[in-house]
């Protein structure tokens, strides 16, 4: 309706997956606009970015977590009031999509299968041209590979690479646009996802609810 006043909510999604794959990078190019290679997660950092779909302000919460093994297990305290997950993997590393089945399965157990869930590939623009300290050629992870897994679990998927910024933004205004639908904002018709616009961008901010600092950027 046209007197439909503007409000504003606030939004969690956390990423998750296996360590140095590339997912502080997606999410940073998202916020900043800018690709960055950052220092490794230590735990979790979270990031806020706003942006507006017709008359609604959303402001995102988008939380980073560290996926190297001493942190796995210590991850879920972070996933309190998530709305939406994202789920990496390595384009160039099989272990990488194997390890997602501890993150899907770990959040279907703490937030219940209905969490809106997206599953996302890095570094697409380096597909097949990765190679190890022998200079053999990485075989990257095949479509069909892909495709098994993705139609398995019964997620969205979205190929990546902050770098040559391609699925990134996608992504995210896919998750809006649930995220929206599911809260009954947006009802159940398909509006084009580029009605989601930037309203502004904030640097990252550390979870305030853990003090012994246990988090970095």
């Amino acid at each position: 309706m046209n007197n439909h006043q503007s409000s504003s909510s606030n939004t969690k999604i956390i990423i998750v997956g296996a360590g140095g794959i590339g997912k502080s990078t997606f999410i940073q190019y998202y916020v900043n606009g800018k690709y960055l290679v950052p220092n490794s997660t230590v735990l979790c950092d979270f990031f806020v970015k706003q942006v507006k779909y017709k008359s609604e302000q959303i402001r995102l919460e988008i939380w980073d977590t560290a996926g190297q093994p001493q942190f796995q297990n210590l991850i879920s305290q972070f996933y309190r009031n998530t709305s939406a997950a994202i789920l990496a993997f390595d384009i160039n590393n099989i272990e990488s999509l194997r390890k997602l089945d501890f993150y899907f399965n770990d959040l279907n157990n703490q937030l219940g299968q209905d969490v809106i869930k997206v599953i996302i590939s890095t570094r697409c623009d380096l597909k097949g041209m990765k190679y190890d300290e022998k200079n053999n050629p990485i075989k990257a992870v095949s479509d069909e590979e892909i495709n098994q897994y993705v139609k398995e679990k019964g997620l969205k998927y979205f190929e990546t690479s902050s770098k040559a910024d391609i699925g990134v933004k996608d992504t995210f205004n896919y998750i809006i646009e649930e995220i929206l639908k599911k809260q009954s904002i947006v009802g159940t018709d398909n509006t084009p996802n580029n009605n989601i616009s930037l309203i502004e961008q904030n640097q990252s901010q550390k979870p305030q609810q853990k003090k012994e600092g246990c988090c970095s950027s």
